[in-house]
Parts: C-alpha cells; sequence; structure tokens
C-alpha cells in the first residue's frame, strides 16, 4: 500500500488529522510490515487443499464471515494468514481499478511489541489501511477525526473507535462494492494480545460489526491458538452463527503437507457446529526418532557465509576415558550453593517466577543440529563441525552417554536424520519426552537464524523455517520445575531479542541488558524449570572466513573451548571467557538468557 496518495479535497485541518492516523495507526501489525521479517509463508504447491477452501469461504459474496483459524504452536497459521493476504491484495475489487484490492487491511498481534499486543490500535489501523486502498472515503475517516481527535487515543471506547473508523467507512462503501468480491481483512495471533478482556471484546465486535445490515459483504480471517477465552468467545450465541472454524492440528500439518511436499489430505467444508479439521490421526505418519549413533566423517563446502574458526582441540574421543554416572577424577564435586538474589533484580520479580535451579544430576538427554545447507545457494561451511565436536564434549566432559545424545547434519543418507523442519520438531518432543526435576537437557543448533528469533531447516524454502515461539512452547512451557535446558544457538540474530521468548539477558558484565522487566513479558515466559541458551549478537559485523584453515561457528568454538580449558567456571566467568574468545576472532560477543533471574556467581553446570 503507498502512504503518499493525497485526497483533492484535502485542508489543512483534514490533513492534520490525517497525519495524526498515520502516527497511531501501527505499521508492524502490517502482514508484510518489516517488523514481521522474514515473513512467514506457504511455500508453493503446500497446504494447497486448505488455501483453497479458505479462499472458497472469502469468495462467498451471500453472507459476511468470521473465518477462525486455529491450532496448536508452530502448525503453520501465520504462513497460511501472510498467504492469504498476499492473494487478496493482489485481487482488485474491480477490473476497472488500479489500487482498490480486496485486501482492505491487516493486523497480527504480538505481545513482543507494545502497541501490537493490545486491541487499542486495532481499528485505527485498520480505519488507515482501508482509507489507504479506498481513496474514496478518505475524507469520511478524516472528518471524524477532526471532529472527535480522541478517537485516536488506545484508551478510547473500542466501540466508538469501531463504528468512526471501521464501520462508517465500510457503510460508504456499500454502492461501490455491490455487485464486487468481497473484500477481506487479516488478523493474526489473537493469543498474543496480553489482554483476555480486550480479545473477547474484539471478537464480540467484529462480530456485531459483520451482522450490520447496510454493509457490503465482508469476510475476516482470524487465526490463533485453542485458549480457552478465545474458543468461548467464539462459542458466544451473538458471535457462532458468523463463525466458520477450521481447525489446524499439528497431526494434521504433518497430513496436509507430506515430506515430499505433496498434499495428501481432501478437505471437505462443514458447518461450524461440525468443525472442520485438517488431517487426523488415522493418515498421520508415527515414526520413531531414534538418537544418531555416532559421528560423520565431514567434508568442508567450498563456499561459506558463516563463522569459520578452527576446531577445538577436543582431543580424539575414542583415547579419553568413559565417564560414569558417578563422575570421574577429573572432575571435582559439584557445590550447589543456596541463589542469592542480585541488587540488578527486583525482588518482586523474583518472587513471581518461583524457578528451581537444577542440581544436574538426574537424565541427560541431548540435540545437536548442524546444517551446512548443501548444494543451496545460502550455503554454509562448519556447521556439520559445531554439531559433532559439541556431541564429542558432551560425551567425554559432561557425562552425557552416545545413545542419549542426537546428532541431526545434512550430510547422512539417512532420511531421519536429515535437520529438515518434521525431524527438527521431532527431535526436540523427543528432548524434553519424560523430563523430570534436576535432569539436564542439551540443545545445540548451527546454521542460518533470521531477524525474528527463527532458525531455518535444511528444507526450509519447502517446509518453512522454525520461530522460537514453537521452540518455547516444546522446550520451555513443557519442562517440570528443577529441570535443565541448556541451549546454545550459533546463528547471527539481527537484534538482542532473546530466543525461545526468555524474559532475562545477562551482558558478559553480568548485567541484565533488559532492566525493565514487565508483568505481561514475564507471565508470558513463566516456567518453573532452569532454562538458559546462549547466544551472539551483532549483525552489523562480518565473522572471519577461517582462522588456522578450519571451519567453526564462532559461538560453538568458544563455547566448547573455554569450558574445555576450564571445567568449572561460574556463569559470569564463562561469559567473560566466551566473550574473550570472540572477540579473538570478530567482533560479535555472547548473551545469556534465561527463564529466570541468575545470581551469575553460581557455578555454570552442564
Amino acid at each position: 500500500m503507498s502512504y503518499s496518495d493525497q485526497s483533492p479535497n484535502d485542508t489543512p485541518s483534514s490533513e492534520g488529522a490525517w497525519q495524526k492516523l498515520s502516527q497511531v495507526a501501527v505499521k508492524g501489525a502490517e502482514y508484510n510490515s518489516r517488523e514481521r521479517q522474514p515473513h512467514p509463508k506457504c511455500l508453493k504447491g503446500t497446504r494447497v487443499d486448505l488455501l483453497n477452501h479458505i479462499y472458497g469461504l472469502l469468495d462467498d459474496t451471500e453472507k459476511s464471515r468470521l473465518v477462525w483459524l486455529h491450532g496448536g504452536s508452530g502448525v503453520g497459521k501465520s504462513p497460511v494468514a501472510f498467504t492469504v493476504a498476499e492473494r487478496m491484495r493482489g485481487l482488485k475489487v474491480k477490473e476497472q481499478t488500479t489500487s482498490e484490492k480486496r485486501l482492505a487491511g491487516t493486523f497480527f498481534f504480538s505481545h513482543n511489541h507494545t502497541k501490537r499486543s493490545t486491541t487499542g490500535y486495532f481499528f485505527a489501523t485498520l480505519g488507515y489501511q482501508l482509507a489507504i486502498n479506498f481513496p474514496s472515503i478518505r475524507d469520511d475517516v478524516k472528518r471524524a477525526i477532526h471532529e472527535n481527535p480522541a478517537l485516536l487515543d488506545p484508551d478510547k471506547s473500542l466501540p466508538d473507535q469501531m463504528e468512526a473508523l471501521f464501520l462508517q467507512p465500510l457503510r460508504g462503501l456499500q454502492l461501490r462494492l455491490r455487485q464486487c468480491p468481497p473484500v477481506v481483512f487479516v488478523v493474526g495471533a489473537l493469543d498474543e494480545c496480553t489482554s483476555k478482556a480486550e480479545i473477547v471484546d474484539l471478537i464480540s465486535l467484529l462480530a456485531q460489526a459483520l451482522r450490520a445490515p447496510d454493509l457490503p459483504v465482508t469476510h475476516i480471517l482470524l487465526t490463533s491458538c485453542l485458549e480457552p477465552h478465545i474458543h468461548n468467545a467464539f462459542l458466544d450465541e451473538e458471535v457462532h452463527p458468523l463463525v466458520c472454524e477450521i481447525k489446524f492440528s499439528e497431526e494434521g500439518i504433518a497430513s496436509v503437507i507430506s515430506l515430499d511436499g505433496a498434499d495428501v489430505n481432501n478437505v471437505i467444508y462443514v458447518p461450524r457446529s461440525q468443525h472442520l479439521r485438517f488431517g487426523g490421526t488415522s493418515q498421520s505418519s508415527s515414526h520413531s526418532l531414534q538418537p544418531a549413533s555416532g559421528s560423520q566423517d565431514l567434508q568442508r563446502s567450498s563456499s561459506s557465509q558463516n563463522v569459520q574458526a578452527p576446531a577445538p582441540d577436543l582431543g580424539r574421543s575414542d583415547q579419553r576415558p568413559r565417564a560414569n554416572s558417578a563422575g570421574n577424577s577429573q572432575r571435582p564435586v559439584v557445590v550447589f550453593p543456596q541463589p542469592q538474589v542480585q541488587t540488578h533484580v527486583p525482588q518482586h520479580v523474583v518472587q513471581r517466577s518461583g524457578f528451581q535451579y537444577s542440581k544436574c544430576t538426574g537424565g541427560k538427554k541431548a540435540l545437536c543440529i548442524g546444517i551446512n545447507y548443501k548444494g543451496q545457494q545460502c550455503e554454509l561451511r562448519g556447521c556439520i563441525n559445531d554439531a559433532n565436536n559439541m556431541k564429542r564434549v558432551l560425551i567425554s566432559n559432561w557425562n552425557y552417554r552416545a545413545d542419549n545424545t542426537m546428532v541431526l547434519t545434512d550430510d547422512t543418507n539417512y532420511s531421519r536424520q536429515m535437520p529438515t523442519r518434521r525431524n527438527i520438531l521431532d527431535g526436540l518432543h523427543w528432548l524434553v519426552r519424560d523430563a523430570r526435576p534436576n535432569d539436564a537437557l542439551f540443545f545445540h543448533y548451527s546454521g542460518h537464524g533470521g531477524h525474528e528469533a527463527t532458525i531455518y531447516p535444511v528444507d526450509y524454502k519447502r517446509a518453512g523455517m522454525i520461530i522460537d515461539d514453537e521452540m518455547h512452547y516444546i522446550l520451555v512451557k513443557s519442562l517440570p520445575v528443577g529441570c535443565r535446558l541448556t541451549a546454545v544457538f550459533d546463528s547471527l540474530y539481527s537484534s538482542q531479542r532473546a530466543i525461545l521468548d526468555l524474559p532475562y539477558t545477562y551482558h558478559s558484565t553480568g548485567c541484565l541488558t533488559r532492566s525493565h522487566i514487565t508483568a505481561q513479558a514475564l507471565a508470558q515466559a513463566t516456567t518453573a524449570a532452569d532454562v538458559i541458551s546462549f547466544t551472539r549478537c551483532r549483525s552489523n559485523t562480518t565473522s572471519p572466513e577461517a582462522i588456522q584453515g578450519a571451519a567453526v561457528g564462532i559461538m560453538s568454538y568458544a563455547f566448547i573451548t573455554s569450558l574445555t580449558s576450564k571445567p568449572i567456571q561460574s556463569y559470569q566467568e564463562l561469559l567473560e571467557s566466551v566473550e574473550d574468545i570472540m572477540k579473538q576472532n570478530s567482533q560479535q560477543e555472547p548473551l545469556l538468557s534465561s527463564s529466570h533471574p541468575i545470581d551469575t556467581n553460581l557455578r555454570f553446570i552442564l
């Protein structure tokens, strides 16, 4: 959409109102905003039946609808919503028009962004987009704001905002859109709104709007997880007659999209009372994912965009003494001092988090992933080295067993050991399965990373990336109290947003880089488990192509080198050591994120 179009009837006062609206409208909530890059999108040939079904609903010219697509985290709702929005934007309401598209507006909620975590900016944002797409109603929108500037206040009554910025503009289009295909709004991630009451009210208001007799036929596609308050809102007797519900399950996504990208399910629409479900257990494949047994011989790629550094001197694993469950003479007894509250962490935050440190004396499991993207344009070097090096040091130095350490790399001939999206998600579920207090779980990833804290499977072009919300749901939310998960991400992220949605992030100084921890953020990330992750940041620098002729990732290299040279370290010492090693070879630096406040003077254990 262009934001520079002007109406011929513009006046200084109306232009002031338009300027205010343009400032209040949340650009990051639009489906194709830079804030949401890289954009999740259904790749060609995937989710065909589901998309065609949704397109059919949105083409219905008889009755306005709320099309509700819901499912668990990670099943692919966001790519579907983006793809639908993109298609609607490419369709004109009339052949004669050049600018008026069927996509009237989009709003994607996000608990990580203040203006996208509330409904206060919802109708202002949709009204702005609506007036951009249909210039004929722009004067009406500007007039409404000029007469009542408080409409742009996020605390203003939501019904008042809807009437002036949504209903009145649509009423002005009734004659123009007669005998035209319906206009479409796409609203994503309702469950990301931090106020349950607000989103329940919004659903009720949208249904009320679509019942209005003087509106053109209008469809709204909404996506969410199946949260109880959202489900109950759609069940309301005033709402549910307008609702077409589509269940999108994790089992279903495995059925709708087969591993080779072909759709294997046929989809039939049924009324809301019968529920539409994509996929089912009868057709879902149920593969048993077994840990990889042993390292693969490595072959380096000829090109690189990844960090290059010498492989750490781990020694030959077949000559090192195998550690037993009781430990070995090279490892001193671990002492667990009582955690102390640091002065820079607010006391009420510590009390509310309710976590428990893990002693790491229970079972141990590890998942190591290294992806070189061999043969692809984005090919890397060293990532497979990282995964195999990490596996060796976990077994040799930290009492992890080979039969409980899974490795997924893209140099294998075994389909179940390839780091595809499906195999990675299966591996994450395997990692946390049957986790207990004081267990020690380890997750390592070396490969491409995205702006929104995403990771890229080897088949990301077809199957899509894995967002940190999915990983948080599997790796963090499912863990019991006192269970440790240590994650090491060897990917370069362009912001200091903590992957896995962990609320506390520490710099190498031991101080929180995020000193303002909101109650909302804490509620989203609350867990009684002991979850920490190490990442690297600074996207405005490049990494060396090679050091001493060997290729590995700088984060993996620094983490392994630090712990093999000095096994007994505090969190603070480990951060400083890793930073020193990284800065010898790059301008990047490590960050430590956690699900709870950390006393960085405590000993780091795995």
